[in-house]
């Protein structure tokens, strides 16, 4: 389907939202964006490091109207020396914005630590099961 004028003048009417996704929580961010796509312009972000940030950089400049923070491993990945991390600031537009903002749990049992040998030093007491050869999940 193409994009048209129409569609523009529609989307300017709604408000912009942000959501985050990250394979797990895909099924969930899909159905939140198909019931609020009539009510919102849903923008999806991945939560990969650089998509929360980009997603921080739109709150920061007030681009957006709210946000579903959905999936927030980028959190685990800072904590636990994971690569696809967020910074110490991951919060922080939010605070600063005060833009309304409901957050979840989606993918907290998850790290990304790149090769299975990789796994840091401080969790070598816990199960990872390796989902791809990228994402671990903690047990």
């Amino acid at each position: 389907m193409l994009f048209n004028s129409a569609d523009e003048d529609e989307n300017k009417n709604k408000p912009n939202l942000a959501l985050t996704m990250f394979g797990v929580t895909t099924p969930c961010v899909q159905q939140l964006t198909q019931k609020l796509d009539n009510h919102y312009d849903c923008l999806v972000f991945h939560a990969t490091g650089s998509g929360g940030k980009a997603m921080e950089k739109l709150v920061d400049s007030q681009l957006l109207d709210c946000v579903l923070d959905i999936t927030t491993t980028e959190v685990c990945d800072y904590l636990f020396d994971g690569i696809i991390a967020c910074d110490e600031d991951r919060f922080g537009a939010i605070m600063r914005t005060q833009t309304p903002y409901i957050i979840s749990c989606g993918a907290l049992d998850m790290v990304n630590f790149g090769r299975p040998t990789v796994q840091p030093p401080s969790l070598t007491n816990i199960k990872i099961v390796i989902f791809i050869i990228i994402i671990a999940k903690l047990h």
